[in-house]
């Protein structure tokens, strides 16, 4: 499909090929509705017992993002401007990435899991107790 051209009618066929102006209809029906609504909703969550028994797990995962957030932030400053010899950056970048990638994947598989998204649930995620 293609934007609308003035140079084409609507069906005109151009390079053998026919060209359509219509766009598919929207299936509002299908659009996804999550079970949390709001604030108050996630909070009443927290209190599941599932979330009590991954609460270590929950922590250990933002705390790695935290840190590796901080961690690659500082390294690409020091990288472009700089700041801090090359011997010095490349460390800081890797365990920058190090911390991050698992708190990333581990702090959205939480929140999609909050959220009630279909194929996610307590038993994909680690337990540190």
């Amino acid at each position: 499909m293609r934007a609308h051209d003035d140079n084409f009618d609507d069906n005109q066929q151009h390079n053998g090929a026919v060209i359509e102006d219509d766009w598919p209809e929207i299936d509002v029906s299908t659009q996804r509705h999550y079970r949390v609504n709001g604030l108050s909703d996630f909070l009443s969550r927290l209190k599941d017992p599932d979330v009590k028994a991954k609460k270590w797990t929950i922590t250990a995962a933002l705390l790695l993002l935290i840190v590796g957030t901080v961690l690659l932030g500082f390294g690409a400053h020091s990288f472009i401007y700089n700041t801090l010899s090359g011997s010095n950056t490349i460390p800081l970048l890797v365990v920058g990435c190090i911390c991050f990638i698992p708190g990333i994947y581990q702090t959205t598989l939480f929140i999609k899991i909050m959220l009630d998204s279909p194929g996610y649930s307590f038993d994909q995620m680690p337990s540190y107790d």
